[in-house]
């Protein structure tokens, strides 16, 4: 007889998709998948957003009003009432041998099915003291002849949810794959020891379910740590790859002091230090790769132009990358006079190019005489050949993927990269989302450029709607211009928001109709959208209604009101840099925001904008409120989001 084979343990994968869980449809994968779900391992790092203790279990006679309490008890009764609208009101009551609580779920007529007469029960939540009996509305609750209790009785996890699928459901799916989390370690044996680090597979668990408060802190610190760790070395790993690439080395000339002998303005201290630092980096056979951040007008273009020199009067071209035609060619405008001062040949590559123009300026590129070269994502299609970029700007760059930036930098031969963004990036952030990158920051303002302290931000409810439209009036009835932003391009989207193809007939039709109204967004054709930005420009449009779509660059000084719709969609980012567009003139301006106050964030960010005036300030808030992923981007700049670790909170690790 043979002897019996030990059947080998099979191993489960914890990358296999949700769906295959037992209990899961396709809708309630589709409910998943909103947040950004879809594999066992992607449930198994959907953290908690915050506990509740509901370890210590009190009789019914002795829970504290208006307190968390958990009660256990039999079911005594269990009735149903029903009233008009389809609504109805559920309740349990479970009794102890101190007396009575009730049970109320409102709106959940299904929920007599899952409660018997005699059933052992636990309910945890506040407790309300109405028409002398105890009750907790929508109580969390466990069968606890079932087993073990999920949803009381402990350190209870809630997770983010989304329509559809609630915090108990996600509870019970992650309690369901714990045995999905793989034994290996994910961090050097000696790196665990030293740092005296919890085991992967128990900290994922005691994230989800601490047995206690120190086996949390014990598991969040594990975690933490090791999305530092991982974050830390794709930023080497980054790093040391643009070391063992040759670059060429620009070595200083007299074209830059010619061009400063042109300019009608001295340089201000901090661009006078940035160029310094860049002029240091050319000097070096290893490519260049720097992030220049300062405020709207601090005189970001200026530094690059003039980086851009110095590449050129070594002989090679230089390239400046723009998140939007307008932006492109306001470059090109400015930059274009001072260039044929120095008889420097510049072209511009914009997709709405005529056929025989584009082929003209492909031929200027490719053929070396168009020694700067200014475009939108044009510059980096197919077809598209540099004959040698030794330098390349990348205008707001967290516009651009990272994709796009490597599409650029393989135009020429290991260039030096300069990305810029008028878009503070808090100190941890750079130092750890850019730490590829070296950071130059821009703090001091030009003479005149702040215009920031020139505008006055108002937040306005909509009771007050009619007072924001009458200082539109009044401004345009001075000879000044207005913008209204509006979130949303259609009426398609579903959020409730204020849609620019329907607000433009509205304000045209019944709240403007005296003055020239028109609208501006990412659908029109760009060359509709020009034609509309040069009629704005022109003063022949008196309001502009428009998406963020003019949030970067746009400068149009006789603009000095503007209103944001649904202000409180907007990162703090986004809306100082629409209300950077205000002001610009000789007239101060005044940024008049509409929230809806959906959320307690919205709350913060209104009262951030409304004190704050520099964009640094902001950028910390903004920071603190939305947290690091959902302002920069993690998957734009090559790593992905952030799960449990906070830059700002756990800077210190």
């Amino acid at each position: 007889m043979m002897p019996m084979l030990k059947e080998k343990k099979k191993t489960k994968d914890w990358n296999q998709p949700v769906e295959t869980l037992s209990g899961i449809g396709k809708s309630t994968s589709r409910y998943l998948q909103k947040l950004e779900i879809e594999t066992i391992k992607d449930l198994l790092f959907h953290f908690p957003r915050r506990y509740l203790d509901t370890a210590k279990v009190n009789k019914i006679a002795q829970v504290k009003i208006n307190e968390v309490n958990t009660v256990v008890g039999t079911v005594k009764k269990i009735s149903k009432r029903m009233f008009s609208g389809r609504r109805s009101l559920v309740e349990v009551v479970i009794g102890d041998n101190t007396g009575y609580i009730s049970g109320t779920f409102f709106n959940q007529p299904y929920t007599t099915k899952n409660f018997e007469e005699g059933d052992y029960i636990a309910f945890a939540g506040k407790i309300e003291h109405k028409y002398g009996k105890f009750q907790i509305n929508n109580p969390l609750y466990d069968k606890l002849d079932k087993g073990r209790p999920l949803h009381t009785m402990g350190i209870l996890p809630f997770h983010s949810t989304t329509a559809g699928i609630s915090t108990k459901q996600i509870r019970s799916l992650v309690k369901k794959v714990l045995d999905y989390i793989p034994d290996k370690e994910m961090l050097p044996s000696e790196v665990i020891n030293e740092e005296r680090l919890a085991s992967f597979k128990k900290s994922i668990k005691n994230v989800h379910f601490p047995s206690d408060f120190r086996s949390l802190k014990q598991a969040k610190d594990r975690l933490i740590f090791q999305e530092f760790f991982e974050l830390q070395l794709a930023v080497l790993i980054k790093k040391q790859r643009i070391k063992n690439i040759d670059a060429h080395l620009l070595k200083p000339g007299n074209l830059i002091e010619a061009a400063l002998d042109k300019l009608p303005f001295s340089l201000t201290g901090d661009q006078k230090k940035v160029l310094a630092e860049i002029t240091e980096d050319t000097l070096s056979q290893r490519p260049m790769n720097r992030l220049l951040q300062g405020e709207v007008g601090s005189g970001k273009t200026i530094v690059a132009f003039l980086s851009a020199l110095r590449a050129i009067e070594n002989g090679f071209q230089a390239s400046i990358m723009a998140p939007t035609e307008i932006l492109a060619k306001q470059h090109f405008e400015r930059i274009k006079p001072l260039a044929n001062k120095l008889k420097i040949v510049v072209a511009l590559l914009v997709s709405s190019l005529k056929e025989d123009e584009k082929k003209e300026t492909l031929n200027l590129i490719e053929n070396g005489k168009a020694k700067l070269i200014i475009g939108t994502h044009a510059l980096i299609q197919e077809g598209v050949s540099f004959k040698n970029v030794a330098l390349v700007v990348v205008d707001e760059q967290h516009r651009f993927g990272v994709e796009q930036r490597k599409s650029l930098n393989k135009k020429g031969t290991a260039p030096h990269t300069l990305v810029m963004t008028a878009t503070p990036i808090p100190r941890s952030l750079a130092l750890t989302l850019y730490g590829d990158l070296d950071v130059s920051t821009i703090k001091e303002l030009p003479s005149g450029k702040d215009f920031t302290q020139k505008v006055n931000t108002v937040v306005c409810q909509g009771k007050k709607r009619e007072q924001a439209y009458e200082k539109i009036r009044e401004e345009v009835r001075k000879g000044r211009q207005a913008f209204v932003i509006c979130p949303l391009i259609d009426l398609s989207d579903k959020i409730e928001a204020k849609a620019v193809e329907e607000e433009i007939e509205n304000l045209k039709e019944n709240v403007f109709r005296e003055f020239k109204v028109d609208s501006i967004h990412g659908k029109l054709k760009t060359n509709e959208k020009e034609n509309i930005m040069l009629s704005f420009n022109k003063g022949e449009i008196d309001i502009l209604l428009a998406t963020t779509l003019i949030e970067v660059g746009v400068d149009v000084p006789n603009v000095t009101v503007m209103i944001i719709e649904n202000a409180d969609r907007f990162g703090l980012a986004q809306l100082h840099q629409l209300r950077g567009r205000v002001g610009r003139g000789e007239h101060d301006g005044v940024c008049i925001m509409m929230p809806t106050y959906k959320t307690e964030d919205s709350i913060k960010r209104m009262r951030a904008i409304r004190e704050l005036k520099d964009g640094f300030s902001l950028a910390e808030a903004d920071l603190t409120i939305r947290g690091e992923g959902r302002i920069f981007g993690f998957n734009q700049a090559g790593f992905s989001d952030l799960k449990i670790a906070s830059l700002q909170r756990d800077f210190e690790v």
